[in-house]
């Protein structure tokens, strides 16, 4: 899960404005309340800039997979890529559709009981309670990014977060669209 800490550190290295960071207390926010000023003092391109660096689960052993699935394929053609990723035995799969724009769906999230589920457990504890921006969800989208370019050999980015389980209160999974950069990584 994406920390204050973190996500402050990542406006300043994006070129956020000293007046807007200060307004940002890293030490004394919960990560919602953070996630959900953002929402409000930043651009939605900022915010999706920042929270696409946050995502968590960038181990070895979660790399692992999507690495060698990029090897085993990586004379394969992008479309060709994404119609082979659910070969890939991992937790951290999920289904992928290229789009006719040339962007790249991901859906992220398990339905239980008839809900979506956050894949965050600290954030279903808040959500009778809390509002939880979907911007938030763009930690998740950061995870999701960062495994797929090893499995698709390209460069990716955050462009949308077009719903999320937290903020719609489990009645839609989380989606992302990225943009694909053809340069290898």
């Amino acid at each position: 899960m994406a920390n204050t800490t973190k996500i402050k550190q990542t406006m300043k290295k994006e070129g956020i404005s000293k007046d807007i960071l200060v307004q940002f207390d890293a030490k004394n926010m919960n990560v919602v309340d953070f996630v959900n000023q953002m929402e409000k003092l930043l651009t939605k391109e900022e915010c999706l800039r920042v929270m696409d660096q946050q995502g968590c689960c960038k181990t070895e052993n979660i790399i692992a997979p999507f690495r060698e699935f990029g090897l085993k394929y990586s004379d394969r053609s992008l479309e060709e890529k994404i119609k082979l990723l659910p070969e890939i035995n991992s937790g951290h799969n999920c289904p992928a559709h290229l789009n006719a724009d040339g962007t790249i769906s991901v859906y992220f999230g398990n339905m239980k009981g008839g809900k979506y589920k956050c894949v965050c457990r600290k954030i279903n504890k808040l959500l009778s309670t809390t509002y939880v921006s979907p911007i938030f969800c763009g930690c998740c989208a950061g995870h999701v990014l960062y495994v797929r370019q090893f499995a698709l050999g390209v460069k990716l980015r955050l462009k949308e977060i077009v719903s999320s389980a937290s903020s719609s209160r489990g009645s839609k999974r989380c989606e992302f669209i990225f943009e694909v950069f053809k340069n290898e990584i």
